[in-house]
């Protein structure tokens, strides 16, 4: 009876082991499998976020573009106007505004370059594209070169920044331009002004 009971313990603990094993595989699978689950996960986020900084940056870009020739567009219509009616009166004078929309059109498409060319670069690092990237945003800094635009378009306009005004962050400095470019462009082309 002892040797029966002694067999009995005996079948028992192999049958253990083969379940033991079995249990510490799935184990181990299972923390795998999460691991494995959690990295795919991160990856997919980190992939989402990639993507949505890119649609965030063609739709800063494409805002950029759409500023930069709206507003030169429209200095461009005024100053061939201005030239319409001069050309008749005073040819000479005729002469400079077309000159100074040459010279418009010039500065547009350099900056337009600039702009699209960082659109190119398929190598480019995020940090180019950055709102605060002195090398592609204008400022208030830049004023004087808009004014002047505008000037030679016909339309008086006087602009004064601040002491330190220019000392803003890049992209409140970059909107502040925009705002001040947005504003002369819709002068220009809503209150036909000359």
């Amino acid at each position: 009876m002892i040797a029966y009971f002694a067999g009995q313990e005996q079948r028992h603990f192999w049958s253990a082991v083969p379940a033991g094993v079995l249990f510490l595989w799935l184990l181990v699978w299972a923390v795998g499998f999460g691991s494995a689950r959690r990295l795919e996960e991160s990856d997919a986020t980190q992939l989402r976020l990639r993507s949505e900084v890119i649609a965030g940056e063609r739709a800063r870009m494409a805002r950029e573009v759409h500023d930069l020739i709206g507003h030169t567009v429209n200095v461009m219509l005024v100053q061939a106007g201005a030239t319409r009616r001069l050309l008749d009166r005073d040819p000479e004078r005729a002469r400079e505004v077309l000159a100074q929309l040459e010279d418009s059109g010039r500065e547009a498409l350099e900056e337009l370059d600039r702009v699209l060319g960082l659109l190119r670069q398929g190598s480019a690092s995020p940090s180019d594209f950055q709102s605060d990237s002195p090398s592609v945003q204008p400022g208030l800094g830049d004023l004087s070169r808009l004014t002047a635009r505008m000037e030679q378009a016909g339309v008086a306009v006087t602009a004064r920044v601040e002491p330190g005004g220019c000392g803003l962050p890049g992209s409140i400095d970059m909107s502040a331009y925009r705002i001040v470019q947005e504003a002369l462009t819709n002068t220009v082309k809503h209150a036909r002004a000359r």
